[in-house]
């Protein structure tokens, strides 16, 4: 087994390693997004999870330095790769996105990026120039952040294993759904389980917190169930030993759907203008 290399950092097997990734300049200094790689002492799979791609949503920090601590390289299989806060000019601002780029706001919208754009685009291009190439599964954890609270959902794209890699985030994530955002917006672009898609590579956008449920205690529980959640999924891989714990049937329930005649023949729910929301598995 070779060192893998992320950024500036290099792990060789059994060893856990931290550096950066250069992302350019800001008139202030370097723009750098700080990652943490955990290289197992055997193969396995590249799974790559990241934290605040928006800057007011602390849950994936958490989870990423939880899982930072938890994981052991001499124990696990394959490599984890951990960037705990993607976003570092959103996350200083406690905002969605960086207060200094007005007209890409949105990381999560904006992938791939561009080499010479502005500074979100940027952003999105050092970062997936790395992660493209290297990821075998992108996992990207998200929440409410300050204007909402997120219960549990999944978003998948459209490659076939992602739905059996959010099945195997565990009992209590019942809400798996395709990557559709507004009714205009289908497929879904310029987000990073898109781009992976395109790439061929299996993503999933995790959503727990937000708003009501960012107090401390409420806020370290929910990363709790994040991180559990990433551990299952590394025993699904067998990255990680143990037992893991599967949700075999994801289907709507009375809750999700309220209204049966609005599916269509193919069980896919529909909105209000006969566009399909998500497919109830």
């Amino acid at each position: 087994m070779q060192p893998i290399v992320i950024g500036t950092a290099t792990a060789s097997p059994g060893e856990t390693a931290r550096g950066v990734i250069p992302a350019g300049r800001d008139f202030d200094g370097q723009i750098e997004i700080p990652v943490i790689v955990v290289r197992g002492a055997r193969d396995g799979a590249v799974l790559w999870i990241d934290g605040a791609t928006h800057g007011d949503e602390a849950e994936g920090s958490i989870t990423c330095w939880n899982l930072a601590k938890e994981v052991d390289a001499n124990g696990l299989a394959g490599t984890l790769v951990l960037v705990p806060i993607l976003n570092l000019a959103a996350a200083k601002n406690g905002s969605r996105g960086n207060p200094l780029d007005h007209v890409n706001y949105d990381l999560n919208r904006v992938y791939p990026g561009k080499p010479n754009g502005r500074g979100t685009e940027r952003l999105a291009w050092a970062y997936y120039q790395e992660f493209a190439p290297k990821a075998d599964i992108i996992i990207s954890l998200h929440s409410g952040g300050s204007v909402a609270y997120m219960s549990r959902v999944i978003y998948h794209n459209d490659i076939p294993a992602s739905l059996e890699l959010a099945k195997a985030f565990g009992v209590g994530w019942d809400l798996i759904v395709e990557p559709a955002y507004s009714v205009d917006r289908r497929p879904a672009t310029g987000t990073i389980e898109a781009v992976s898609g395109a790439n061929g590579k299996p993503a999933l956008v995790v959503e727990l917190g937000g708003l009501s449920e960012s107090l401390p205690d409420k806020l370290l529980q929910n990363c709790r169930y994040l991180t559990d959640g990433c551990v299952n999924l590394m025993r699904y891989l067998e990255m990680l030993p143990g037992k893991v714990e599967r949700r075999g049937d994801i289907r709507g329930n009375k809750s999700t759907l309220r209204r049966r005649d609005h599916r269509n023949a193919d069980n896919t729910l529909r909105r209000s203008a006969g566009r399909p929301l998500c497919l109830l598995r």
